[in-house]
């Protein structure tokens, strides 16, 4: 029996309504309304792969590309009370470069362990 009331939901420390088709682009965006200090090009939305459970949570979690969808990414995601998590990362400018470099993938480097692999880079 499914709840006639449910609106599914993305959570990045606060709820975001979605929809199958709702892409993470438009997430980003309403973190950027959100938190306004940052610029869009400021904010990068990470999550898992569809479906990745244990170890394999953490092998897939990487930053999303903007054309990804709720769908693409969360195969409950029209089932109550079920919730896909999206961690936001603040990139930092490259002082050298003036680019902005994602805080993820510098963590990870940061932290490597010799055997870690996420998304096929050897970290």
């Amino acid at each position: 029996e499914r709840d006639q009331d449910h609106v599914p939901e993305v959570k990045v420390l606060f709820a975001v309504p979605v929809t199958a088709e709702t892409t993470i682009g438009e997430i980003r965006q309403k973190v950027q309304e959100w938190k306004p200090e940052y610029s869009l090009e400021q904010i990068e939305m990470v999550c898992k792969d569809k479906d990745a459970w244990g170890p394999l949570f953490n092998k897939t979690s990487r930053p999303r590309d903007d054309d990804e969808t709720v769908e693409s990414l969360w195969s409950d995601w029209d089932i109550p009370r079920r919730m896909m998590q999206v961690a936001l990362w603040i990139k930092e400018k490259n002082e050298e470069t003036g680019e902005w470099e994602s805080t993820f993938w510098k963590m990870l480097e940061e932290s490597k362990c010799d055997d870690w692999s996420f998304q096929g880079h050897t970290i």
